[in-house]
């Protein structure tokens, strides 16, 4: 198990890291108004397959991660209850959009926040706590994570 994560409470976003929610046409105004959207997305197979890895190993696994309504929530509880019901529900935080997903994760000392969008993981960076960055098809290597040290993975199957 990487160091970056050993011993700490990981915080998995759901879009574009295990859900592959931009290959989507207009993803983000469907996911708003459309129901069961978030339900027929693809799972991101090789993110999930390192998630669940990552739980038989003995991590401590909690999803954080937006969504713009409670039909939304729904459609993502119902996601996870297919693709990841090694995650309890007590263990899935949804927040709305607009919500600094920092303020829910208690001790950053004691967490990672692996996302794909800079702006969430440069909170918890600023604040004491680890965030690792997902560079995916839409992403680069290289942006605004780099200028505040976030390290950053193309697989999560690099930290198992």
């Amino acid at each position: 198990m990487n160091d970056l994560i050993k011993g700490k409470t990981l915080f998995v976003d759901m879009d574009g890291v295990i859900a592959n929610f931009e290959r989507e046409p207009n993803c983000v105004e469907r996911f708003a108004s459309e129901p069961l959207f978030f339900l027929g997305l693809q799972p991101i197979v090789h993110n999930l397959r390192a998630v669940r890895e990552l739980i038989a190993q003995g991590q401590k696994v909690k999803i954080l991660s937006a969504s713009p309504n409670e039909n939304a929530d729904r459609d993502k509880h119902l996601w996870l209850d297919f693709y990841l019901p090694q995650v309890e529900r007590e263990d899935r935080v949804i927040v709305r959009n607009s919500d600094s997903k920092a303020e829910y994760m208690g001790d950053l000392g004691k967490c990672v926040l692996i996302d794909d969008y800079s702006g969430n993981l440069i909170p918890v960076a600023l604040n004491g706590g680890t965030a690792i960055k997902v560079v995916n098809d839409y992403d680069k290597e290289i942006g605004t994570h780099t200028k505040y040290g976030i390290p950053y993975v193309k697989s999560l199957i690099q930290l198992v």
